[in-house]
């Protein structure tokens, strides 16, 4: 009877143990953070692989948790159940923003008709307010022919080949790039509440151009908006060089300040 006393008492004992045992603090925050992305993000729905492999990460922290192991192999799959879930977060976000951008119509349309109609009201006011009949395509005044208008995630990107403006590696403007510009800045005076970004950039790595050349060149062309009525606070520049791989460097805002809306992009072609 004794000896059965004593094996009963061991066993509350270790059952005490097991029922005291508090979860190390990474389980704590894998089992929050897996809960959040679970119930608070649209994960489920827009990235539902993510979200299971997040799952399943959590399940392999709780197992040596439950079975006793120790602590510290506890807290790195907690760690990897973290990781998970963020990543389940983030990818949710990412196809919700490209969501979003599918169902937003953009501005490219809208652009390109307004630069037009700027482009005719100054030959109109070069012939003295007299309207020439138009020709079967109607000419295009400045950049028009060359220049794209595109919409892109990062907004609608106005795209002007920079050998139009400038001289070869040079910041100064070419006779007529003012004229050039202008039916772009006068489309560009109606966005009183847009963020204008001027970036200068090259086709690919390597090109002769250097970083300051390309923001004096944008630094240029910032001015110049400016200096038709586009609100100095609006425009801010860049220099930007393509890694070849759709990507860029020197990003010129972060995600707290935002992303322009409209972009006029300045492409130098490789030599």
């Amino acid at each position: 009877m004794v000896n059965q006393a004593f094996v009963a008492a061991g066993a509350v004992c270790v059952l005490s143990a097991c029922a005291a045992r508090q979860p190390p603090p990474e389980l704590v925050d894998a089992r929050t953070v897996y809960a959040r992305v679970a119930t608070t993000t649209e994960a489920s729905r827009l990235t539902p692989q993510a979200l299971n492999e997040a799952r399943i990460a959590l399940a392999a922290a709780e197992e040596p948790f439950q079975k006793g192991a120790p602590d510290y192999l506890v807290r790195d799959r907690a760690y990897i159940a973290i990781r998970a879930a963020q990543l389940a977060q983030v990818q949710a976000s990412t196809e919700r923003a490209l969501e979003e951008g599918t169902k937003l119509p953009g501005k490219a349309a809208d652009m390109r008709a307004r630069v037009a109609a700027a482009e005719k009201k100054l030959d109109q006011a070069a012939n003295g307010g007299v309207p020439e009949p138009e020709p079967e395509p109607p000419p295009a005044r400045g950049p028009t022919s060359a220049l794209s208008i595109d919409d892109e995630r990062r907004g609608t990107v106005i795209t002007v080949p920079a050998p139009s403006l400038f001289r070869a590696e040079s910041a100064d403007f070419l006779p007529g790039a003012e004229a050039r510009l202008q039916p772009v800045a006068e489309a560009l005076t109606d966005e009183q509440k847009t963020k204008i970004l001027v970036e200068t950039r090259t086709d690919s790595v390597g090109s002769t151009v250097n970083t300051g050349l390309l923001l004096r060149r944008a630094d240029l062309v910032r001015n110049y908006l400016v200096s038709h009525d586009v609100k100095p606070e609006r425009v801010a520049v860049a220099g930007l060089e393509d890694t070849g791989r759709g990507e860029t460097i020197a990003e010129p805002q972060s995600e707290a300040e935002g992303r322009p809306n409209i972009v006029v992009s300045l492409k130098t072609p490789s030599p």
